[in-house]
């Protein structure tokens, strides 16, 4: 039981991430309102026609990884890849705890291969949210 609770989240992240490279190299995909999302965040304003979560957590990371580096948009990718990843796990594991882990691998890769996840989370969008 332990061991798949350790290898779970490591091997969710590998399974799609790697539909995400063979579809964008880790290049973020725009949209026509990634461009405002990027300039709230920047800009730090409260936009009158779209939530403004995603411009913040935009802006947060960018604070945070000033601390160490300059900031790039695939980090952005990268941290909601975790999210994802860390929501799917902790409710696999909440609603079939005792499911074997190449079940829980195969789920993984029809999420990654034969679902529009990995469409998503590459976009700089709050869809994925």
């Amino acid at each position: 039981m332990k061991t798949k609770k350790i290898y779970l989240f490591p091997i969710a992240i590998l399974i799609l991430l790697l539909p995400i490279l063979l579809i964008t190299g880790l290049d973020p995909l725009f949209t026509s309102d990634s461009a405002a999302y990027l300039l709230n965040a920047r800009e730090l304003e409260i936009p009158m026609e779209r939530p403004i979560f995603y411009s913040a957590f935009i802006a947060g990371m960018r604070e945070l990884s000033q601390c160490i580096h300059t900031p790039q948009l695939f980090e952005i990718l990268g941290i909601q890849l975790l999210l994802v990843s860390l929501g799917i796990c902790l409710f696999i594991r909440r609603c079939f705890p005792n499911m074997p882990l190449f079940f829980l691998v195969g789920v993984f890769i029809f999420m990654g291969f034969l679902s529009p996840l990995p469409w998503f989370i590459p976009q700089l969008m709050p869809d994925i949210f």
